[in-house]
């Protein structure tokens, strides 16, 4: 329960910080063997519904590309952009990539 409203937290963030203006997420949704891929993949499945209810009008693109590098991208305004290639292999530090993205 702790870890569900950490990341209606950090999604909170997203909708305070009022320069986002976008969340993508890139990954490869066969996983090839890659570990980030699949991490990537069940932090998404676990927590978009969250992200979503905490930033209704936010759009929160999930992309599945065969042979991508699993990457979070956040676009703020005047179409300023940063991102974050995921190789962390759990939630937590997934969690940490999206909380330093969203600041």
């Amino acid at each position: 329960m702790a870890a569900k409203k950490a990341v209606v937290d950090l999604f909170t963030k997203a909708m305070r910080n009022s320069s986002v203006r976008e969340i993508r997420v890139h990954f490869d949704p066969a996983e090839s063997g890659n570990l980030a891929n699949a991490a990537l993949r069940t932090y998404v499945l676990d927590n978009y519904h969250l992200a979503k209810a905490a930033n209704p009008d936010l759009p929160i693109l999930v992309r599945e590309a065969t042979d991508v590098t699993p990457k979070v991208y956040v676009r703020y305004d005047k179409g300023v952009e940063r991102s974050q290639v995921i190789t962390p292999k759990d939630a937590s530090s997934i969690s940490t990539i999206f909380d330093k993205l969203l600041m």
